[in-house]
């Protein structure tokens, strides 16, 4: 899906925890796409707190996030806009992007991330 959209995801790969970025965010969300860029470090290690523990995260669940899961709702304009966390809950801008990731831990039998988005995850001391 990410190779056949017209619009265009330049992967840039970069020191620090990944992000999208889309060139218009009015354009990410109002159904007329648009060209983002992904920043990776596939050095950085993230880690999430399931049952108590820290978990660490693979890079590929961190990339799936950003590219399947942020730039590709931007480069169909479907991207939710940022909005209240609910408590408990993941932030309305970040609730496709979990999703996806979830689903591709599910898929490789791995811890998925949780729902509470508030300190939940962070970068692996």
């Amino acid at each position: 899906n990410v190779i056949s959209n017209p619009k265009t995801t330049t992967i840039s790969f970069n020191a620090g925890g990944p992000f999208e970025l889309p060139d218009s965010i009015r354009d990410s969300t109002n159904g007329r796409g648009s060209d983002t860029t992904v920043n990776v470090d596939p050095r950085f290690q993230g880690q999430y707190k399931i049952n108590g523990n820290w978990v660490d995260v693979p890079f590929h669940l961190l990339f799936s996030h950003e590219l399947c899961g942020h730039a590709l709702e931007s480069m169909k304009g479907t991207h939710a806009l940022p909005g209240r966390t609910p408590v408990g809950g993941t932030p309305p801008d970040e609730v496709h992007a979990v999703g996806v990731e979830r689903q591709m831990a599910s898929e490789h039998g791995l811890p998925q991330r949780p729902f509470d988005y508030s300190g939940a995850a962070r970068q692996k001391p």
